[in-house]
C-alpha cells in the first residue's frame, strides 16, 4: 500500500505538470524565448540567438555596423544558414549530440579564440547555439576562466547568466547537468589535474528506482497506471557522434530508418527529448539511427526497484549514455541521458554515481522518484598500450593549452597596466590644469585686493618692488606620487585582482572606448540544443 500511495502522489504531480504546460502556465511558455539581439558578455565576447530566417538580417546588420569584418562567429548549433550576410568569418563547430563541446575540442576552441582576439585589438568573438544559450554559455564561461577574467568556470557561468538575464543557479532548463559536469572537468584541468586513464571497460549499468513513463489513466476520478509496466528501458552508448552500442535488438524485419532530418516521434503526448539547448539536437540526430529498431523489451513495475544491464564495452574519452523507454505501442521516448569523460571516472572505485539532479531529462521530472540514481561500473581497459597513447595525447593538449593560457594572461596584464598608466597620466595632467587654473584665479584676486587707489602713491611701484602680499604668492611644488612607484613594484598582484574584480562592461582586450554593453536578454530555456 505504501508503494501504491507513493505512485498515486507522483502520478497526481505529473498530471498537474502536464495540465500546467497545456494551459501555458508551466515552464515551457514564452519565458524562454530569450534575447533576440546581440548580447555583449564582454566588450570582445558576444552571444547571439540562432540566426533564424527572421533574425538573420537584423543580427548581420548590427554586427557588420559595429565590427565590420573583425568578428568570428562560432556556430555551435549544428545547423547551417545563409552566411553571406555576415562580413565576419563563420566557423561551424561540430560535436554531434553532445550537450557540451568535448574536452579536447573545448581546449582547442579556447586556444584559437584567444589567438583571434590577440591578433587585432578590434577583433571580437560571436557565439551562438540553436535553442537558447546553454552551449553558448558553457563555452563562454570556460573561455573567460581560461584567459583569466574569472577565477573558475562556475563563477564565470554565473556572470554570463546574469548578463543574459538567466538564472544564475543550476537549472535543467538553462544549463543541463551534463554541461555543469563538463565545467567541473574544465576547472579540474585548470587546477593542473592530469588524467590517469583514457579508456575503460563499461561492465554494468544499475538504474536504482523505476520512473513512471507509461502514462496513467483515470478510473473513477482516480489516477492509476495504464498497465503494470511503468518502465521498459533500453540504453545506447554514443562516442564521437556515433552510436557504438544499443541494447535494443534488431527486429527480424527492421524498417528502413527515417531520413536524417525527420522529427522525433512523440510518446503519449510527451516529446522525445526536452526541447532545451543540446537535447533537441540529440533527439533529432539519434532518433534516426535508433527508432527503426523494433523488439519486445522486458518491462518493470515500480515495486521492482532496480534495472540492471550487464555489458562489456570499451569506451574512450567523451561518452554519451542515453536511456530510452519503449511504450506498449512501440513508440519510444527519452528517459534520461548523461555525458561524461572516462578520464574523470574515480580511480579508487571505477564507479560513476549519478543522482537525479545529475541526469539530463530526469532532473526536475516528477515521474522519477526523488532517490533515483544510476551507477556506471567500469574496469580498466584491456589495451593498456592504446590507453597510454591516448592519455599522453590528452596530457600534451592540456599542457599546450596551459602554456597558451599563460601567454594570454600575460598579454592581458600588460594591457591592464598600460590602461592604468594612461589613466594615471590623464589624472595627473588634469590635476595640474586645475592647480594652474586655481593659482591664476588666486593671483588675480590678490592683485585686485592689494592694488592701491589710483590717487595714492605707495612708492613701491616707483622702486620696482612687488607688494608684500603679492610677493608671498607662489605655486605649490609639484607632488611626487611615491605610492605609484611602490604600486609598480607590486603591480602583478594588483593587476590580477583588477582582472577578477573588473566591471564586465569595461575594456580588457581592446583599447578603451568604443561600444559598451549590448542589449540584455530575458530568461530562456537554453538547456540544450
Amino acid at each position: 500500500m505504501h508503494v501504491l500511495g507513493r505512485l498515486a502522489d507522483r502520478l497526481k504531480d505529473f498530471a498537474e505538470t502536464v495540465a500546467d504546460s497545456i494551459t501555458g502556465l508551466g515552464v515551457d511558455g514564452d519565458a524562454y524565448l530569450g534575447p533576440t539581439a546581440p548580447v555583449y558578455i564582454h566588450r570582445n565576447i558576444i552571444a547571439i540567438p540562432f540566426p533564424s530566417h527572421e533574425l538573420l538580417p537584423d543580427l548581420a546588420e548590427v554586427l557588420n555596423a559595429n565590427h565590420g569584418s573583425n568578428y568570428l562567429v562560432l556556430n555551435m548549433s549544428e545547423r547551417t544558414y545563409d552566411a553571406s550576410r555576415f562580413n565576419g568569418q563563420i566557423v561551424d563547430v561540430q560535436f554531434r549530440g553532445m550537450p557540451s563541446p568535448p574536452l579536447d575540442l573545448l581546449l582547442k576552441l579556447c586556444v584559437s579564440s584567444s589567438q583571434w582576439l590577440l591578433s587585432d585589438a578590434q577583433n571580437v568573438i560571436v557565439v551562438h547555439c540553436y535553442h537558447g544559450f546553454s552551449r553558448t554559455a558553457v563555452f563562454i564561461a570556460s573561455f573567460l576562466s581560461w584567459i583569466g577574467l574569472c577565477k573558475n568556470p562556475h563563477v564565470a557561468l554565473q556572470k554570463v547568466c546574469e548578463v543574459l538575464g538567466l538564472t544564475s543557479t543550476p537549472s535543467p532548463r538553462v544549463v543541463l547537468p551534463s554541461q555543469w559536469r563538463y565545467l567541473h572537468y574544465f576547472a579540474r584541468l585548470q587546477r593542473g589535474e592530469m588524467p590517469e586513464h583514457a579508456s575503460l571497460m563499461l561492465r554494468r549499468i544499475l538504474i536504482n528506482g523505476i520512473p513512471v513513463l507509461s502514462p496513467p489513466i483515470v478510473v473513477h476520478d482516480s489516477l492509476v497506471p495504464a498497465a503494470a509496466v511503468a518502465f521498459r528501458p533500453f540504453y545506447e552508448v554514443w562516442q564521437a557522434g556515433e552510436l557504438i552500442y544499443s541494447s535494443l535488438p534488431e527486429a527480424p524485419t527492421a524498417a528502413a530508418p527515417p531520413p536524417a532530418d525527420a522529427q522525433p516521434q512523440p510518446s503519449n503526448g510527451q516529446p522525445d527529448e526536452h526541447t532545451a539547448d543540446g537535447q533537441q539536437i540529440a533527439s533529432e540526430a539519434m532518433a534516426a539511427l535508433s527508432d527503426h529498431r523494433e523488439a519486445a523489451l522486458p518491462g518493470y513495475a515500480v515495486e521492482d526497484g532496480t534495472v540492471r544491464f550487464e555489458c562489456s564495452l570499451k569506451v574512450t574519452g567523451d561518452v554519451l549514455l542515453r536511456v530510452r523507454h519503449q511504450a506498449d505501442d512501440g513508440t519510444k521516448c527519452s528517459a534520461f541521458r548523461a555525458a561524461f569523460h572516462t578520464a574523470f571516472v574515480p580511480n579508487d572505485t571505477l564507479c560513476l554515481k549519478l543522482g537525479l539532479s545529475e541526469l539530463d531529462g530526469a532532473a526536475g521530472d516528477v515521474r522519477f522518484p526523488a532517490d533515483f540514481f544510476v551507477d556506471l561500473m567500469f574496469e580498466p581497459s584491456t589495451d593498456p598500450d592504446d590507453d597510454g597513447e591516448r592519455v599522453a595525447a590528452l596530457r600534451s593538449l592540456v599542457t599546450r593549452g596551459q602554456e597558451k593560457a599563460q601567454e594570454v594572461k600575460a598579454e592581458l596584464l600588460r594591457r591592464v597596466r598600460a590602461r592604468k598608466d594612461a589613466e594615471k597620466r590623464t589624472a595627473q595632467l588634469e590635476e595640474l590644469r586645475m592647480r594652474a587654473k586655481l593659482f591664476k584665479e588666486q593671483a588675480e584676486q590678490q592683485t585686485t585686493s592689494t592694488r592701491p587707489p589710483a590717487d595714492v602713491d605707495t612708492g613701491d611701484e616707483r622702486n620696482g618692488a612687488m607688494p608684500e602680499s603679492s610677493a608671498a604668492i607662489s605655486p605649490e611644488p609639484h607632488h611626487v606620487d611615491l605610492a605609484h612607484e611602490e604600486e609598480r613594484e607590486h603591480g602583478d598582484k594588483h593587476d590580477v585582482e583588477d582582472i577578477y574584480d573588473m566591471d564586465w562592461t569595461t575594456d580588457m582586450l581592446s583599447p578603451k572606448g568604443g561600444n559598451g554593453t549590448g542589449e540584455g536578454g530575458g530568461e530562456n530555456d537554453d538547456g540544450s540544443e
